[in-house]
């Protein structure tokens, strides 16, 4: 399935994520300033074009060093960390702890008492013990970073059909920021995983999703990075 946040003449859901608009609170992660359109999207594939790195997690001097990520984790954290950076709204249909709770969007309140001062990170090391990593520069994205982590724990591959809807693969929908979800991917042989790709149906076509790419690129050929 390909997935896209894009235009905001369908949102409900475009490219991506629920992009409906959320209440303001003054404990809000960030404030709603911006609404989603076509220019807002075409901003979006662009950064993702520039911005996103494969070491925006591990490299110190990033702003987002230690967070722990997954392949869905990384789709959601981009458009979030955009949204952040431009005071757009962000909101999934995914909630915070089952059907009960409020959905996961940038208005909550959990996360008031959390300081945006942030002088160390705790990570796991390539061992996987837990450390403690001293910051030579302080952050000032904490109760950012704190949101990010928490929305990590409660989505996955599983909540990605959930929060987006399927796209034409076509120049025109086929950009940067694009999620690419691969149905049973971690269960597929090459040849399977080959035959997916090519043909867009997987062996098991009520498989759920097993694997996340964010579109980064597409090359003049066609070909997608």
């Amino acid at each position: 399935m390909l997935a896209k946040i894009s235009k905001l003449k369908k949102y409900v859901l475009m490219a991506g994520f629920t992009l409906a608009s959320a209440s303001v609170s003054h404990a809000a992660v960030w404030a709603n300033k911006n609404t989603w359109d076509e220019n807002w999207e075409n901003r979006y594939s662009q950064w993702v074009e520039t911005n996103i790195t494969t070491d925006m997690f591990t490299n110190v001097t990033s702003p987002y060093f230690g967070l722990a990520t997954d392949c869905a984790d990384l789709t959601y954290m981009a458009r979030a960390i955009f949204a952040h950076e431009n005071s757009l709204p962000f909101v999934l249909n995914t909630r915070w702890g089952g059907s009960g709770t409020d959905r996961i969007s940038n208005s909550t309140t959990r996360f008031d008492r959390v300081s945006d001062t942030v002088t160390s990170v705790r990570m796991r090391d390539d061992s996987g013990n837990m450390r403690t990593v001293q910051l030579s520069t302080p952050l000032h994205n904490g109760k950012l970073r704190a949101f990010l982590a928490a929305m990590g724990g409660q989505v996955g591959t599983w909540s990605i059909a959930q929060d987006t809807y399927p796209i034409s693969i076509d120049k025109n929908e086929l950009r940067p920021g694009v999620v690419y979800a691969r149905q049973g991917y971690n269960h597929m042989s090459v040849l399977e995983a080959i035959q997916t790709f090519l043909t867009g149906t997987p062996p098991n076509p009520d498989a759920r999703a097993g694997h996340a790419l964010l579109v980064h690129n597409i090359r003049k050929s066609g070909a997608i990075e």
